[in-house]
Parts: C-alpha cells; structure tokens; sequence
C-alpha cells in the first residue's frame, strides 16, 4: 500500500516484497483524485505508468489518503486465466452447437433431398416405392402426405395409361373408319357417276345427231331422261362435295379472272330453270365488261349456282335478280328473289346441314338441304362471308361479300387453266395458197369430200404468219402470186424452223417441176389438177406422217362406246383397253402419243399404270390425260397433276371438253415429215 502525506513526500510500500519506494513530486490516477479529497478505484496508471488495479480513499480526519494497488502482473493472473478458460468455454461451446446444427441439418436436408429427389421421379413418372424415413419431428407428417400423394399420382397415372391405351385404340378404329369413309366415297362417285354419265353422254348423242329425226314427243321424253339425270347427278354431287368438306379434303384453287364471265357463264346454266319457270331475271353489275377477282373460280361459280337455283325453286312469280357490286375491298354479289320467303324462326339454322324448312314444298321442288351449308362452306374457304334478309311471302336477298384478293388460304396451288374449248373436230389441215377464189373452192370442195379441213389464203397477206399459226400438215401453193411469188414462200417456208418440215405440193400452169425440187418442194402438180390427182398426192404425203393415235383406257364398257363415236367422227386413230394390265400389253406393242385413262379399274389402277410408265424410258414422251369420276384426294391430285397432262372430272356433258383437249394434244404431236 501506500500513504500519502500532505508534505507530498510518501513512501512506496510493495507488500509482496516488502521493498518501500519514495518518490517525489510524483503524480498518478489515484494521487490526483485523492488530491482532490475524492475516493474510488478502477484499473489505471500508477506512477511508473503501468496498469494497476486499485482502489483510492481520503482519510480526512487524518488528512491523508489511502491508496491500495495490485502492482504486480502475477496478482491479475488468475483473472487473465478466467477470462481465457471462459473465450475458451464459448468458443468450444460455438463450436459444438456448428456441429450439432451440422448434424441435424444434414439429417433434415438428407430427408428433404430424398423428398425432392422423389418428387422428382414422380415428374418424370418414376414412381418409387413409399418413403421410409421417420425424423420424431414435424418432417414425418410432410413424408407421411408425400408418400400418399405419389400412391395417389401413381394410381391416376395408372388410369390415365389405361385411357390412353383405350383412346388410341378408338383413334385407330376412327382413322381406319375415316379412311373406309373416304375410300367408300371414291366407289361411290364412281360407281354413282359411271352409269349417269353414260345416261346423259347417249341421251346427249341421240338428242344431238337425231333429234331432227324424232318424233316431237320421244324427243321431248329423252330431254326429260337427260334432264333428270342431270339432276340426280347434282345431288350426288352435293353429297360428295359435302363429305369432302366434312373430311377437310376440299381444296382451294387461286387464279385470277374475269366475274363479268363467270356470270355469263352460270347465266346460261340456270336458263332452262328460269324459262321452265317462266320467271324474270335481270343482272345488275358494276361493269358489263371486267370485274378482276383472284379467288377459286369454281367455288365462285357453285356458289351462284347454288343460290340462283334456290331463287328460281322457291320462287312462282315475279323477278330474280342478280348483282354485283364492289364494297370496301370486296365484292358484294346478291340474288334477290319474290318467293315464298323465310319465316323470321327458321333465319337462324337455314345453313344447317340437310335442313329443309319448308318439306312440303321443298318435295315439290327437289334438293337435300345440302345447297346453302355447301355455299356457306365454299364462302368461308375464299375468306368471305355471307348474309339473308328475307320477308315471308314477299321474298329473300342471299349477299355474299368476297375480298378481290384471296389472302394465304390453307391449301393454295393454281388450277390448270382452262382451254378455250371449241368443239373438237380433228381433220388433217390443208392450206391451199392460191390468189384465185374459184381454184381455192374447187380444192376446197375435193379435199374436204374425203375428210381433210382446207384453210384458203390468197397471198394479199403475210402468208407465214398464217402458216405458223395455224400449222397445218399440208401446203398447196400456187406459184403466181400478187405480192410474194410461190418461189419465195417456197423459200421461206423451207428456212423457217417453224415450217421447213411441212409437206408443200407445188400447183401452178407453169412446168418447173425440176426446180420446184431442186428448192425441196415434196410434190409438183401441173394445173388443171383432177379430184383424184389432188387427193391421192395429199393422202400418199399424210401416209407418210408419223400419224398420232390415242388409247382409251377404261372398264366401263358404255363409256369406250360413246368416246369411240367421238375419235371415228374426229378422224382420230384409237385403240381400247378395258382394264390396266391390258392398257400396258397396248402399250408395249405399240407406243400411243396419248392415253386417256380411268384411275378405278380392275387388275392394275391409273396410278399402278402411271408408274409402270414412268420405268419405261421408252414410253416417254406418253401425253395422259386422266379422266375419272372418282372423288380425289389432296395427296392424289398433287401425284397425278405431275405425272399427267390433264385431269377431266368424268360426266357426260364433258366429252366436248375431252375431245377439245385430246385434239389440242394431237394437233401439237402433227409433226409431217420432210
């Protein structure tokens, strides 16, 4: 201890080595605070600047202060070693609650993991066995819920596997169904169609050849016979046509037309309906002359049909009118009729499929309910719309709105365009160029007495422009001649790669036989030319020509009947083959320059017959035409559009058509030989 005297002398006594220490003018923590007659203690600085515990008292009745320190480091040891086993304590205590949080961490993570892991499985329909964990904590009842979960998942699963199994079964039996659906529905436009074609195609024939022949009343009873098989035939077809709709097999076919001819066209159709119903019928268009459209022409022209022939069936008076009119980007196209109107209850399903609102009277004028569903399907395919007013017993207005532009259909390709059909009859050509009208008949007269088509030109024009266009098999030229003499035109015609292969007779008063050769004329006739002289020169030149010659190919007996009165009144050279496996023993005997063809036959089809041809590389250069009164698929048409020249829908009003193509074709394979 120490004691502190007021004289600020004092000794400095260390208790535990009993060594006193005298200091003058010295100053410390607790020297100043007793100083300052004050008491308390604390850890300081004592006068030798080391840290000290200790405590300060003033002793005022002795006037003295009492000042207690611990000034050696070894009295604080055992605190020191507190403190340190204490930090020691807490950091082995810190570290033991890390590893037991590790522990239990893990062993609840491990059980989470597990769980997450079997959710997991479950995703991906892994299905485990239940989970087997207990953890004496809330964990278990999660676990115990998991576990019911997947048995209930798994059990779902389970059911729906065994829906799956039972869907795809009635899926296959529904496809297999949809697809004898469609198979049946190409028998029956076949088998439907043959006969009624051949029905319309002799009724047309007799009508056509003898009508003039017949008596009034059997010449009316065979209209009748065409008229109602014409009749059935359509109503056939709307079945059809519906059932293609149905099954998303109708396609749609862009090009760009005239609606003005469209019209023209659907007018002449529907005449014998409106003169039978001696009813008026006006057209009201924006332009008599050019309505452009791209759209689907057929469906356009169906759709008029449909909706015209509706006007003249319900209607016993008064006036039907059709109009066009162009509206914000479309066509607005009416038929406005005085029938009998629609009810105001029977607006909303008159588009229905097989809805007749009015059975009596629709009985009276026949139908299947099919024509306004068909139309509106046919609307909706070119990205229109169609709407009805009608007033009960005053008459309806149908409107079909049509965009100009038919935008992105689903299943868009250009048709093959239509020919300008002309009647079909196939002559050899002679041009007989000759500036005497009297010599041009006389010839005309002896060639076409035995079959041959003469064209005359009497050289005021420019002849090889008339020859190139009109390319006939057989030239007769004169060789005096107002503008060009027959030396020149010879000349002309031999140089040209247009003409040089046509055969050319030289006729004229002038003997030049010699030169006429020497200039590659194929034969010299020296005026006045008998009958007999001119046609045996012609005929032994055209014998000489590779001549084209057609094989129809077709089962239907009735039909090879009526198409070879078509060839044998057209001069065209044919031959039959009534099943395919017989077409290509023709074929193989002798190569056609073109081949109509039927798709359904017995033995080998159209399409096994295309293919045969396509292996054979000489058989190439075969112009098909595919006639048929099978209801195409969308897969079947694309095949057969790259394989063949033509594809002709079967009916008996078609046989025009056909001739006018298969004498296009031939008229293009006449090539004469030098």
């Amino acid at each position: 201890g120490q004691l502190l005297t007021q004289t600020q002398h004092f000794d400095y006594l260390l208790t535990r080595s009993f060594t006193i220490h005298t200091f003058t003018a010295a100053n410390s923590y607790a020297i100043q605070q007793i100083n300052k007659r004050k008491s308390g203690g604390g850890i300081y600085q004592d006068i030798t600047d080391r840290r000290v515990l200790g405590s300060f008292e003033w002793l005022g009745e002795l006037h003295a202060g009492l000042i207690v320190e611990f000034l050696d480091y070894r009295l604080m040891k055992p605190l020191f070693q507190m403190i340190r086993l204490i930090g020691l304590l807490a950091v082995l205590v810190g570290l033991l609650g890390l590893v037991m949080a590790y522990i239990m961490s893990k062993r609840t993570t491990r059980n989470i993991d597990r769980l997450v892991d079997a959710a997991s499985h479950i995703a991906n329909q892994e299905y485990q066995q239940p989970l087997q964990l207990r953890t004496n904590s809330e964990l278990d009842i999660l676990i115990d819920r998991f576990n019911q979960m997947q048995i209930a998942i798994r059990a779902r699963e389970e059911a729906l596997q065994e829906k799956n199994k039972e869907l795809k079964a009635q899926r296959a039996e529904a496809m297999e169904a949809t697809k004898m659906k469609s198979q049946f529905l190409a028998n029956m436009s076949h088998e439907l169609r043959t006969p009624l074609n051949s029905i319309i195609g002799f009724t047309s024939r007799v009508i056509t050849k003898c009508g003039s022949i017949l008596p009034p009343l059997q010449l009316e009873n065979l209209q009748i016979v065409k008229s109602e098989a014409q009749n059935l035939l359509e109503l056939i077809n709307d079945l059809l046509d519906f059932s293609k709709i149905e099954a998303g097999r109708m396609e749609v076919f862009v090009e760009e037309f005239n609606l003005v001819e469209v019209v023209h066209e659907v007018s002449q159709i529907i005449r014998p309906l409106q003169e039978s119903k001696s009813l008026g019928y006006v057209l009201n268009l924006d332009s008599e002359e050019s309505l452009m459209i791209s759209s689907d022409r057929t469906k356009i022209k169906e759709i008029l049909i449909n909706l015209l022939s509706n006007a003249f069936k319900y209607s016993e008076k008064g006036t039907v009118t059709l109009s066009i009119h162009k509206e914000n980007g479309c066509y607005r196209i009416s038929v406005m009729d005085e029938g009998i109107g629609i009810a105001p209850e029977n607006m909303g399903n008159i588009f229905d499929e097989f809805r007749q609102i009015d059975g009596s009277y629709t009985r009276k004028v026949g139908g299947t309910g099919l024509g306004l569903a068909i139309t509106q399907r046919f609307v909706e395919m070119l990205n229109g719309k169609i709407t009805v007013n009608s007033i009960l017993a005053k008459g309806s207005t149908f409107s079909v709105y049509l965009p100009f532009h038919l935008a992105n259909p689903d299943s868009v390709s250009k048709p093959d365009s239509d020919m300008a059909f002309r009647p079909a009859s196939f002559k050899i050509k002679v041009a007989c160029i000759d500036d005497d009208p009297s010599v041009c008949r006389l010839y005309k007269q002896y060639l076409e007495e035995n079959g041959f088509e003469v064209f005359v030109y009497d050289g005021q024009s420019d002849v090889m422009a008339q020859i190139i266009k009109e390319k006939p098999s057989i030239i007769l030229l004169d060789i005096i001649l107002p503008q060009k003499d027959g030396w020149e035109i010879l000349a002309e015609l031999k140089t040209s790669s247009e003409t040089r292969e046509i055969p050319v007779i030289m006729v004229s008063i002038l003997s030049e036989k010699n030169l006429a050769y020497k200039l590659k004329a194929d034969e010299y006739l020296i005026k006045p030319v008998s009958q007999e002289e001119l046609t045996t020169a012609v005929q032994r030149l055209v014998s000489i020509q590779p001549y084209p010659e057609v094989l129809v190919v077709d089962d239907d007996p009735n039909y090879l009947h009526l198409m070879g009165q078509y060839l044998t009144e057209s001069s065209i050279h044919f031959r039959f083959a009534e099943d395919g496996e017989e077409a290509l023993k023709k074929i193989a005997e002798k190569k056609p320059d073109l081949l109509l063809l039927d798709i359904m036959m017995p033995k080998k089809n159209g399409f096994e017959v295309l293919d045969e041809i396509q292996k054979m590389a000489e058989l190439e250069g075969i112009a098909v035409i595919m006639v048929t009164s099978k209801s195409l698929s969308k897969e079947e048409s694309a095949l057969l559009k790259s394989q063949v020249r033509q594809i002709i829908e079967k009916s008996g009003t078609q046989f025009d058509k056909i001739m006018a193509v298969i004498s296009e074709i031939i008229q293009g394979k006449m090539t004469p030989i030098q």
